[in-house]
């Protein structure tokens, strides 16, 4: 049996996603609220804390949730 991915493997979950789940606009948000953040409040505690929760929360999204997605896939397919 043969599968067949594409060279990003990624893409098809991510052409699934509505548009404020794309990983430029992750990104873009991420990067906007740290920088809000820091300008609003400039307070050191606030603003790791702002990072740390917008890193988690890129790892969980950008990485870990597709990763798990395309790991599952191909069991499923192993199985049929």
């Amino acid at each position: 049996m043969t599968f067949k991915f594409s060279i990003n493997p990624y893409s098809n979950f991510w052409n699934k996603k509505p548009i404020w789940c794309q990983p430029w606009s992750i990104i873009s948000f991420g990067v906007l609220s740290n920088l809000s953040i820091i300008y609003l409040f400039s307070l050191i505690w606030l603003d790791l804390l702002v990072i740390s929760l917008t890193l988690i929360w890129w790892y969980l999204f950008l990485y870990l949730v597709p990763k798990l997605t395309l790991e599952t896939q191909v069991e499923d397919n192993r199985l049929i």
